[in-house]
């Protein structure tokens, strides 16, 4: 915290220095690298605002101003309506080309979770076979050892 302030006075000093960005961001119209996933990309935005990643969540006068700014980014086009592959997406929304490469993406990546599931159950099935035939060796050698039978 800066000498001498209260933590809301910082707070309206960090929420009036991302304003000032703002205001450059729109001036110099520079978005495209401040863009990750289809949101604006926060770690980034506080670094250059000189505060920490958390001021961007736990101030509510930023945050809220930051979640205004990309619904108004969204409107102008700035910011598609892009998710992550593996939520459900309005394919509708996007445009012709862009729907069916999306399409396209959402399939391939589904094929590839369903591979890695299948994967990972048989890798759990030999793991259990696997762990029952220890058990039984673990029981066969301590008989032995128990009867003084031990092979050398």
């Amino acid at each position: 915290m800066v000498s001498g302030m209260s933590g809301r006075d910082v707070g309206r000093r960090n929420a009036e220095i991302f304003e000032v960005w703002v205001r450059a961001r729109r001036e110099a119209n520079d978005w495209a690298g401040y863009i990750a996933k289809g949101h604006l990309h926060r770690p980034k935005i506080a670094a250059e605002c000189g505060f920490g990643a958390t001021v961007v969540r736990q101030n509510p006068a930023v945050a809220a101003r930051l979640a205004e700014l990309e619904d108004e980014l969204g409107q102008e086009g700035v910011l598609t309506p892009l998710e992550a592959p593996w939520t459900n997406v309005a394919i509708d929304q996007l445009d012709d080309g862009r729907a069916s490469a999306r399409a396209r993406q959402i399939a391939t990546l589904q094929a590839r979770i369903d591979q890695l599931e299948a994967e990972v159950a048989a890798l759990r099935s030999r793991n259990a076979a696997l762990e029952g035939n220890l058990m039984r060796h673990d029981l066969w050698e301590r008989h032995l050892l128990e009867t003084g039978r031990v092979l050398r």
